[in-house]
């Protein structure tokens, strides 16, 4: 996995609309952004290049997020790279799935505003 290229977040997110508020919020941040519409493209992003986070959405056309948080935590090279959930599926009917799946948070709405940024900047320095 040597020589690969450094990005900021992936996002793996089906959704246009948060999409563009993500890109928003976090790019007047500083942050570089890649996005994966389905669980299969985040996971071809992923192999391409270092991510100091990968945010997911739990619900996706393809592949459900909890599916794609393993295919990606089965990748030595990812077990240390930070997964996200962003989802307003309720955190109590998911949390022991997301746990098991390796996920290393859950955010919920909204997805913007200082807390939220605080906690993208938290994850990705506590993991660097």
């Amino acid at each position: 996995m040597q020589n690969m290229p450094e990005k900021d977040i992936l996002i793996i997110n089906d959704s246009l609309t948060l999409n563009a508020l993500l890109k928003l919020t976090l790019e007047a941040e500083g942050f570089s952004i890649v996005f994966a519409e389905t669980g299969c493209k985040g996971i071809v992003e992923a192999q391409k290049s270092h991510f100091k986070l990968i945010l997911l959405d739990y619900i996706l056309p393809d592949i459900i997020g909890v599916e794609v948080c393993k295919k990606l935590r089965e990748n030595e090279y990812k077990t240390y790279t930070p997964i996200v959930f962003i989802t307003g599926v309720d955190e109590d009917e998911i949390s022991e799935e997301i746990k098991e799946a390796g996920a290393d948070a859950y955010f919920h709405p909204p997805f913007m505003g200082k807390t939220f940024i605080d906690k993208i900047k938290n994850i990705i320095k506590t993991h660097n």
